[in-house]
């Protein structure tokens, strides 16, 4: 087993980064540090502590899964067996006994932990419908088997449309139990003295268009019982709580609107 993990940033908190890398890095035989920062707007980030990085960047945002692709071709290149994609901003406790288990359980399920204290229970490991990018690890087989990231996802839902494709190969998802990360999911705010999560413009967009996009492209009934679920949470649910409780209102509401009309009007290249 020869992991290499690919960590992906945008104006990242050193501290924090360091903190994310510390917590893995000493069971990998690689990482790479994607930088989606604009050129000129990055600051110094110093990982000298560090000496199995590599740094890689096109000097502007290019999106998770182009920066994923690179990685998978990063690791066909210098030989690796699995891809471990990371999020700036998460924290892994036991690292160590997510590589051991991966590595007992074969190399045709994607893999991912707990995150945040979820899906407690008392089995070591279960099948699950879903996964986050971050903590996800892909044996070669499973991407060579599925095929590339979806480019046309700049952000979200990625992970989903990954997984629902990938099942369709005969690739199930693994959630090992006995593993956690701490993951940061949107930001929360507090107001009217209710504390609820809620995500930027950009984000809301990316979120309800693509949900949209997963369901028109995969045309599944687990793609289309996701893009419900997400439409409650995401368009109906969040824009509620931005209506009554968010000073952003205007911008928000608009991204969610937006997202909506481009998801169900934009056009979807059908699938060869």
């Amino acid at each position: 087993m020869k992991i290499c993990a690919a960590v992906i940033v945008y104006y990242p908190d050193p501290e924090q980064l360091r903190q994310n890398l510390r917590s893995f890095i000493g069971n990998v035989e690689h990482v790479i540090v994607w930088d989606n920062t604009p050129a000129g707007e990055a600051d110094n980030i110093d990982l000298s502590e560090f000496s199995n990085i590599t740094m890689l960047g096109r000097g502007r945002n290019m999106g998770i899964s182009y920066a994923l692709n690179r990685a998978v071709r990063y690791c066909r290149d210098h030989g690796f067996t699995h891809l471990l994609t990371m999020d700036q901003d998460s924290v892994w406790h036991d690292f160590d006994a997510y590589r051991r288990f991966a590595d007992s359980h074969g190399t045709n399920y994607i893999y991912t932990p707990r995150t945040n204290g979820n899906n407690r229970t008392e089995d070591s490991w279960e099948t699950a419908d879903y996964y986050y990018t971050s903590g996800a690890l892909y044996p070669m087989e499973v991407i060579d088997k599925t095929g590339p990231f979806n480019e046309d996802y700049f952000i979200d839902q990625i992970d989903t449309e990954y997984g629902f494709r990938a099942a369709m190969k005969g690739i199930r998802i693994v959630r090992c139990n006995l593993c956690e990360l701490t993951h940061q999911l949107g930001y929360s705010k507090t107001a009217g003295g209710k504390k609820f999560n809620t995500y930027s413009p950009a984000r809301l967009y990316d979120i309800n268009r693509n949900c949209i996009k997963v369901a028109r492209d995969l045309r599944t009934r687990e793609s289309l019982h996701n893009c419900y679920n997400c439409l409650v949470i995401y368009g109906l649910k969040m824009g509620w709580n931005i209506l009554r409780y968010d000073d952003d209102k205007p911008a928000k509401l608009r991204a969610i609107i937006r997202g909506i009309w481009s998801g169900l009007f934009s056009r979807i290249p059908r699938r060869h």
